[in-house]
């Protein structure tokens, strides 16, 4: 196996900094679930309806796509430091502004501005946290990072709707947590050097980056397969469950929050898994699993069938998530990997958005059911061109490519 020395960010101790990572990184997984869980007393205090509330939640998605890409480019030009912490720093600013305002103009503002904060926070931990080490090291970084966002998938929320009890302003207040780690970041990072050349802007295009790394287009697509297949699951198992006799919110949030805590549990020991399986075969039990859990999930209404097909989705993106990051941070040169690692904020994000334009049609024409089974084949069809080629890991043909 690939494993070179770990090392320490630009040869200097990090002490807390890979805290703060972890920690951004959680707040990055929950930009729209940390106030899903008041949206009802929003629309009722604000009086707007529910078209309105939907694009204030929606709202930060859609900048994520958009300016993902510019961060990207911006992060290879100027390093992580200063784009983490301004990215921290609005996260926590813009998110907190519903703590004090009853508009919805200044809310839905705030919310397109909460979402450039979270591109920013999105694609540059995960660069930073891929720079903090090699081989092993880097593997359990990203584990970690699997771990930290699943882990605030489910606290963040959770915590929300605690607040929300007590009025629905207070859950804002979670956002300004951005404001310290921001702090904390600009404080602990190391300094880097600028990387601009004359022919950075040629470098640095989209189309430059696919062009000389094909690659990529084809873990982009996964990337958000993945995310299309995850939210379906989301948004569409309740359903299912109504129809096995499960409508009681506590148990159906138990399968939801055990969906996370699979893909927890795998993140944490991932780096022990990537030292034995090599990223082929990983991907491959990615949607071999997914392809088994829908096929369950259209067939049975059987709850304990139910929660094994959760866990088996669980488990894939307990893979699939640190697989496909070190797949992508990894093919292109370190120059240009925030470019790279961005265009996965907005692939993730574009297959989200897409669920209900995919499912919803399926759904009205034939069934639920149906909608399953499509999932389960195109994950089928996914494995099956897995099947057919070979996937190293991009950090061995470094090593052993000639200097």
């Amino acid at each position: 196996m690939y494993e070179p020395e770990g090392a320490s960010v630009s040869g200097r101790p990090v002490y807390g900094y890979p805290a703060v990572l972890l920690l951004a990184s959680t707040l990055a997984a929950c930009v729209g679930g940390i106030i899903m869980p008041v949206v009802e007393l929003i629309r009722h205090d604000l009086g707007i309806s529910a078209t309105a509330v939907g694009i204030l939640v929606a709202a930060h998605a859609g900048v994520i796509v958009v300016v993902s890409p510019f961060v990207g480019r911006a992060t290879d030009r100027w390093g992580v430091r200063h784009l983490l912490g301004m990215g921290l720093l609005l996260y926590g600013v813009a998110g907190g502004v519903g703590t004090v305002t009853d508009s919805y103009p200044i809310l839905l503002t705030s919310r397109v501005l909460l979402g450039a904060g979270a591109a920013a926070v999105f694609s540059v931990t995960t660069v930073a946290l891929l720079a903090m080490g090699a081989g092993r090291d880097q593997d359990r970084m990203i584990g970690w990072r699997t771990t930290a966002m699943t882990v605030g998938a489910v606290a963040w929320p959770l915590l929300a709707g605690a607040l929300g009890a007590f009025d629905w302003h207070a859950t804002f207040g979670l956002y300004l947590l951005g404001i310290p780690l921001g702090i904390a970041a600009l404080i602990w990072a190391p300094p880097e050097q600028p990387r601009r050349s004359e022919n950075c802007e040629r470098r640095g295009s989209t189309v430059e980056l696919l062009r000389r790394h094909p690659t990529l287009s084809a873990w982009y697509a996964m990337t958000a397969a993945s995310g299309l297949t995850t939210y379906g699951l989301i948004v569409f198992l309740p359903g299912r469950l109504a129809q096995a006799g499960i409508v009681n919110p506590m148990f159906v949030s138990l399968f939801q929050v055990g969906l996370f805590a699979f893909a927890g549990v795998i993140g944490a020991v991932f780096v022990h898994i990537a030292a034995c399986v090599g990223f082929g075969v990983l991907l491959r039990i990615v949607w071999a699993c997914r392809a088994v859990a829908f096929t369950i999930l259209a067939l049975s209404t059987q709850p304990l069938l139910l929660l094994a097909a959760t866990a088996l989705v669980g488990i894939s993106n307990g893979l699939s998530l640190p697989v496909t990051t070190l797949l992508i941070g990894e093919t292109p040169e370190p120059t240009r990997r925030g470019l790279a690692v961005s265009l996965a904020g907005t692939a993730l994000f574009v297959g989200q958005g897409l669920t209900p334009v995919v499912f919803g049609p399926i759904m009205h024409a034939a069934s639920l059911t149906t909608a399953f089974l499509v999932v389960a084949a195109g994950s089928c069809c996914i494995l099956l061109l897995l099947a057919r080629r070979r996937i190293a890991d991009p950090r061995i043909a470094k090593a052993v490519a000639p200097r």
